[in-house]
């Protein structure tokens, strides 16, 4: 068939950019372009250069030829704003990337001028050392023309976190709606004893019922019990929270109605949030049924998990990672002989309620059958790899290579590990000593 006769090829141009708008990711694009002479023309270099921008505030010639030819605007997807752009980083760090609060506020509008010409904008992020100077003026235009806005990103860097004016906590961020994903690093308030004020955060929150993805780490403990004891996600697959608050009761209720979780990271929240003693957190028996990667790091006194452990069933589980948690060695032990799929396992600082020895020394020769990576206190090491598991990668203290049953528990791993990672540096005695009794161990050794 000749091309000409194709239809789509006696619309006007602006139909057929209607038509291409549909069609989001750069690969896709690319194929399209290469389907004839025709596409190619109109697709290279507009739409294909213009999926996906990456900016700084200091250089901003990108946005201002969107600015000059606004038809450019419609053909961008994802947006990303960073200090700068570039493999260095100017020390000591600028809070302003263009040097002055004055000059970033007319960067902020120029950048504000330009959203307003991106109707097909679908992500935007912005991974900065500080909250937007404008205040409102960028997540109004997202909010006024991006109609099909559903990812948003905000990062602000740790260094910078605590030392914000808190606008953004307060800004028309939250009155963004009908998002897919969120992730959202931002100082707040301290507040004293006065009532912590998160009911925009609420509506912002519940407002996005379609949540497939949802990260919040704020600066201080936020109460959110409302949120979670409202919340309906039936499409959430990933949840991480850092210093959210939520009593436990509310919380293992919530997580035994989101059955689609997959992947579940907590820092300093849940158990730390009520500024009380840390809670003991529970779950549900068959709650997160799909659940692949689990992480918890806690700030307290060692809270209990046994009872999110104890009845736990997670038969997708690869990765687990504990940070200054407790339990009872048995508990974890039956915990571990029923999630043969763990691939990944982190117990740094972690006890046993019932132990001064280990966490793990319950645990049984061929409890974790397809373990690749292990990091954990003192010497528990010795014990995983004397249970036979395949072990690719250990992370070691210089010193824990020491023991007198260093040896045989390499020599039990030799087939199949291939990196040792020290914390520290070991003595280049006791290295050379294990290199040359097992001669079967390839492993590289970084220290």
């Amino acid at each position: 068939m000749n091309s000409c006769s194709f239809p789509i090829f006696d619309m006007p141009t602006e139909l057929v950019d209607r038509v291409i708008d549909y069609v989001d990711e750069c690969p896709d694009v690319l194929s399209l372009a290469l389907t004839c002479r025709h596409l190619k023309a109109i697709l290279i270099p507009d739409h294909l250069r213009y999926r996906k921008l990456l900016i700084s505030l200091e250089r901003l010639d990108i946005l201002e030829t969107v600015i000059t030819r606004p038809s450019l605007g419609r053909n961008i997807r994802i947006l990303r704003v960073v200090p700068r752009i570039g493999l260095y980083r100017r020390f000591p760090l600028d809070r302003f990337c263009c040097r002055t609060k004055e000059a970033e506020i007319a960067a902020e509008s120029r950048l504000a001028l330009a959203l307003s010409l991106m109707p097909n904008l679908t992500k935007f992020m912005w991974d900065m050392y500080h909250e937007p100077e404008t205040k409102n003026m960028i997540w109004e235009n997202i909010a006024a023309t991006c109609h099909r806005f559903s990812d948003l990103r905000c990062y602000l860097l740790p260094t910078f976190r605590n030392h914000c004016e808190n606008t953004l906590y307060h800004s028309k961020i939250f009155n963004l709606r009908h998002l897919v994903k969120i992730d959202l690093y931002i100082a707040t308030p301290v507040w004293g004893n006065s009532p912590v004020q998160v009911d925009h955060i609420g509506r912002f929150l519940l407002g996005c019922p379609d949540l497939v993805v949802l990260t919040l780490a704020f600066g201080h403990s936020t109460p959110l019990d409302t949120v979670f004891h409202q919340a309906s996600w039936a499409c959430l697959e990933s949840l991480r929270l850092e210093k959210v608050a939520c009593h436990p009761t509310i919380f293992d209720s919530f997580l035994s109605l989101h059955t689609t979780i997959q992947n579940l990271h907590l820092t300093h929240s849940v158990n730390e949030s009520l500024n009380q003693d840390p809670f003991d957190i529970s779950l549900s028996p068959g709650s997160l049924p799909n659940l692949h990667t689990l992480t918890i790091y806690c700030g307290g006194p060692h809270p209990r998990i046994d009872e999110f452990l104890r009845y736990a069933s997670w038969r997708k589980l690869r990765s687990l990672e504990l940070s200054r948690m407790s339990c009872l060695s048995d508990v974890f032990a039956k915990f571990l002989s029923r999630h043969h799929s763990i691939e990944e396992l982190c117990v740094d600082t972690c006890i046993a309620v019932d132990s001064p020895l280990s966490l793990l020394k319950d645990l049984l020769p061929g409890d974790l059958p397809n373990l690749r990576d292990f990091s954990g206190p003192d010497l528990d090491y010795i014990i995983v790899c004397m249970a036979g598991a395949p072990l690719q990668q250990l992370y070691l203290n210089s010193v824990e290579i020491e023991s007198d049953m260093a040896e045989e528990a390499l020599r039990r791993v030799a087939p199949t590990l291939c990196d040792i990672e020290f914390v520290g540096t070991p003595r280049e005695e006791v290295v050379e000593r294990l290199k040359r009794s097992i001669p079967e161990l390839k492993a590289s050794w970084a220290y």
